[in-house]
């Protein structure tokens, strides 16, 4: 299992009227989880798109738990379970001080600039299995 997490301090701008955050930022911090992960490993999306690829978004899946709130304090965890073969799920959760606020998963897919997806590229999946 490869995991990492960030800490995410929530801005007045992601609430509504009610103080509460509105739901898009969760996914929003679930991509900062995501890309620093991706650079944690030493395949930053820099490299991706520098390699000719994308990493689109296929799928999304999210249980919202508890509401986050103005100036709460966040960990959100990105975390890889298995080895992928063509597509790679990432799991998600964020917490506040031990308290589960949401749970999620994201599958990606390569693809070729320009055109449609492929298998991921070796180097990512030598990466991969160095830490699985």
């Amino acid at each position: 299992m490869i995991e990492h997490c960030v800490e995410i301090r929530v801005r007045f701008v992601e609430t509504d009227q009610m103080g509460v955050v509105h739901h898009a930022h969760y996914w929003a911090w679930c991509e900062v989880a995501r890309l620093a992960l991706m650079e944690a490993i030493g395949y930053p999306y820099t490299r991706v798109q520098a390699e000719g690829f994308h990493f689109p978004v296929i799928e999304l899946q999210g249980k919202y738990r508890a509401s986050a709130h103005f100036d709460d304090r966040l960990s959100v965890w990105a975390v890889i379970r298995e080895m992928p073969r063509s597509r790679v799920e990432i799991f998600y959760r964020i917490e506040r001080q031990g308290q589960r606020l949401f749970d999620g998963s994201s599958r990606h897919a390569f693809a070729r600039k320009g055109g449609g997806a492929v298998r991921p590229p070796a180097a990512w999946l030598e990466i991969l299995a160095c830490r699985l």
